[in-house]
């Protein structure tokens, strides 16, 4: 069950309220705009298949689909401006951008296909990318085969002040 979120001085409170009374056998990845003033999620439709819905809050009783009914669409992801929603419409390595306007009512256009080679999971798993802030780049976790050959391993790197390494050689 999705639980509804609001935002209180930069935290965010549960009031423990079911969001929309929405009910879903795989529930996954509720994503506030960053207006605050919507929700994009992923709900389980009776046919089997995921899709991408977004809905204002508080809520008013409107309902936006955004996948197309023939995806399996999850993992809903906004630009940090809100001018985008990006989701994944299924297994592979391709997302679905969908320009979007927050303000003062909620629209969307045409979609289009990103082509980006990253790490896909499945719709009931936690999302495995997000979105750089440009809004134009995406970073993944990427699987790997670890040395001893656990295929299933996982790792993030990061490196700190590589920037003053780089100016130092």
């Amino acid at each position: 069950m999705l639980v509804e979120l609001r935002r209180k001085l930069g935290e965010v409170v549960c009031t423990g309220k079911a969001f929309a009374g929405l009910e879903s056998t795989n529930l996954t990845g509720a994503v506030f705009s960053p207006d605050g003033h919507w929700v994009a999620y992923a709900a389980r439709e009776a046919g089997g298949r995921n899709a991408v819905y977004v809905e204002p809050f508080p809520q008013t009783g409107a309902k936006y689909q955004i996948s197309n009914s023939s995806e399996d669409g999850h993992h809903p992801l906004w630009s940090a401006n809100g001018k985008q929603l990006i989701y994944v419409p299924g297994p592979g390595t391709r997302l679905v951008r969908v320009p979007a306007t927050t303000s003062p009512t909620f629209s969307f256009g045409a979609p289009s296909v990103i082509e980006e080679p990253f790490f896909n999971t499945a719709g009931s798993v936690e999302r495995g990318f997000d979105l750089m802030p440009d809004g134009d780049r995406i970073v993944s976790l990427k699987g790997f085969s670890a040395a001893g050959g656990d295929a299933s391993a996982e790792e993030i790197r990061v490196v700190l002040n590589w920037f003053q390494e780089l100016k130092g050689k």
